[in-house]
């Protein structure tokens, strides 16, 4: 079930929610800070919509604060639609089976385009928590998972590099495969 936006804060969503799709529109190189699931969803959303190729997510679990959101939803599904699309997800602990995304990402249809992974070991606690990259030049970096606090950027090639970096290590030496994708 996807978690509707509390309706006492409608109008200061949308506005953010605009905010958000013109920086995206926009490719801006302003780095801004969010807090909360909303507005977590709605910078992730316009990260996969704008992603040409590939995107990289290090995650909790998916335990639906987010993944559940129908704006979070719309952007995976547009950005797995896309032909070259390729989405890798590595989770620090076992992923919520019952996320809506979770559901979408195992899914038959798009098993050519989605690698799961599990963490196997502890975190560098030097690299980022949570984060994720899409191409190589957008981000989203969460600093508090608790409030979902993050810096974000979608045309920052210097910081997704770093953080494609601490992804790839984190995928070469600390984590086992859920579901991995095949070729043709």
């Amino acid at each position: 079930m996807m978690r509707e936006t509390p309706n006492s804060n409608d109008e200061n969503l949308t506005t953010y929610q605009l905010a958000i799709e013109k920086l995206a529109k926009l490719k801006s190189e302003e780095i801004f800070s969010n807090e909360g699931p909303e507005h977590a969803a709605f910078v992730m959303g316009n990260i996969f919509i704008n992603a040409q190729s590939k995107v990289r997510i290090f995650a909790g679990d998916f335990n639906g604060d987010v993944s559940n959101n129908a704006y979070y939803i719309d952007g995976l599904q547009k950005f797995l639609n896309k032909n070259c699309s390729n989405l890798t997800v590595i989770f620090e602990k076992s992923p919520n089976t019952n996320s809506t995304a979770y559901k979408i990402l195992t899914s038959p249809k798009f098993h050519k385009k989605v690698e799961l992974r599990i963490l196997g070991n502890e975190i560098d606690s030097k690299a980022p928590f949570h984060f994720a990259v899409g191409d190589s030049n957008m981000f989203r970096i969460e600093t508090d998972t608790e409030k979902y606090t993050a810096i974000c950027s979608f045309n920052n090639q210097e910081n997704s590099e770093k953080l494609i970096k601490h992804f790839d290590e984190f995928l070469l030496d600390k984590s086992s495969i859920i579901a991995k994708q095949t070729t043709n």
